[in-house]
């Protein structure tokens, strides 16, 4: 398979109109693929401080579909590619495969598996990367490499008692997952140590997040709203009927402290960190993006 046609991500050049076709965030850097054709993007990295294109690369079979198919620390590309069967469709044969592009060096494919997930540490020492238990008779596995795809450790979900991995966040010390309770929300965050490989477990006070949320690693801080989860566009529309409240907060694993942001009328938030000091948000009053430093 015919991974990358051009790579520079050494390169440094001023941003043009980003535009919003799959626009993604993560890790202080706003990921762009612009189509080409139907298998072909050229993604683009900007970084979210200075609007400025630090990477920028032509792939072709980019898993546009996956919730989280890129990430980027110190000049180093992460992309998830689809290779075989229908983009996003495991049920037909495809599979998700994790390359590393380094600055024009050679490319190298990390791991592979049909419901792959992945999450890098910022020093890229390290990555997390899950296989997907819904696709897996045995049971997910979480796996730990290094950055020339070398295995550390698996752990299954019988370790842990659970039936699948959440979402994956990772530090350069430690990794979390989070784990859902009843109606698919989450209500537990596991805390892995990379050096002993043992955990804990928060419980996030008794607290559940349903609809929107998102995790700062680095200061062990969520950020998310009560939003209930909807089943239908008629649970939507009887919430705005009703005028139901929303609220926004902040909850800190370390103090264990809760923390109101905004509130809002029958209206999502879609919070999410940008950065580990600066959180996005969608306007409760208006159309508009918030952006908010939660440290100053």
């Amino acid at each position: 398979m015919k991974t990358a046609i051009i790579v520079l991500c050494a390169a440094v050049i001023s941003a043009g109109n980003s535009g919003s076709y799959d626009s993604r965030a993560f890790g202080g850097y706003k990921f762009v693929p612009q189509p080409i054709s139907d298998s072909t993007v050229h993604l683009y990295v900007y970084e979210i401080d200075t609007n400025e294109v630090v990477c920028q690369i032509v792939l072709k079979n980019l898993n546009t579909r996956h919730y989280h198919p890129y990430e980027f620390h110190n000049g180093i590309l992460y992309v998830i590619l689809c290779n075989g069967g229908k983009q996003g469709d495991m049920s037909s044969g495809s599979i998700n495969e994790l390359w590393k592009f380094d600055r024009g060096r050679s490319n190298t494919l990390l791991f592979s598996a049909p419901g792959l997930d992945f999450r890098v540490s910022p020093d890229n020492n390290i990555i997390a990367a899950t296989d997907g238990s819904a696709l897996n008779p045995n049971g997910g596995h979480l796996l730990f490499i290094n950055s020339g795809g070398m295995l550390i450790r698996r752990l299954s979900v019988r370790d842990f008692a659970i039936e699948d991995f959440g979402d994956l966040y990772l530090t350069n010390s430690q990794c979390y997952f989070t784990v859902g309770g009843p109606e698919s929300c989450i209500d537990r965050l596991y805390k892995i140590d990379l050096g002993s490989f043992n955990w804990t477990v928060d419980k996030l006070h008794g607290l559940s997040f349903c609809e929107e949320y998102d995790f700062n690693a680095v200061t062990e801080t969520v950020i998310g709203s009560d939003f209930p989860q909807l089943f239908d566009q008629f649970d939507e529309e009887a919430m705005r009927v009703e005028q139901t409240p929303v609220t926004l907060w902040t909850y800190c694993l370390k103090t264990g402290q809760r923390e109101v942001v905004s509130t809002s009328t029958a209206k999502r938030f879609n919070p999410q960190w940008l950065n580990d000091s600066i959180v996005g948000f969608d306007d409760p009053a208006g159309d508009i993006r918030l952006r908010i430093n939660m440290y100053r």
